[in-house]
């Protein structure tokens, strides 16, 4: 009797643990915008066979646009890419994010 009482109390513990450990992306805006700047900046074409890395640093307005506060890159192009596809575009978020900092870094690897 007394194993089946144990069994039974051990897997309402792992229930109850898989229950409220199963956590959900929805509270983190930072991934779901992440995806979104993925998006809109789609493929980059260039004539250069280098990788390019970008850092951009970005708020969401009171119209839920980004915009685009500075692009570190030593590519000029790259960084006129980033900032036409980005900027003022509307951002999809669940919540209000208010006049919160991202910062995303970007790579665009060359095989």
């Amino acid at each position: 009797m007394r194993k089946i009482s144990l069994t039974l109390v051990a897997a309402m513990l792992l229930f109850t643990g898989s229950v409220f450990g199963n956590g959900s992306d929805k509270g983190d805006p930072s991934k779901e915008l992440r995806k979104q700047v993925k998006e809109l900046l789609g493929d980059y074409r260039s004539e250069s066979n280098r990788n390019l890395v970008a850092g951009i640093l970005f708020i969401i307005n009171r119209d839920n646009e980004i915009v685009v506060l500075s692009v570190e890159t030593n590519n000029s192009n790259f960084k006129e890419y980033i900032k036409t596809r980005l900027n003022y575009k509307e951002a999809k978020t669940e919540e209000n994010v208010g006049d919160k900092r991202f910062v995303i870094q970007v790579r665009v690897l060359r095989w």
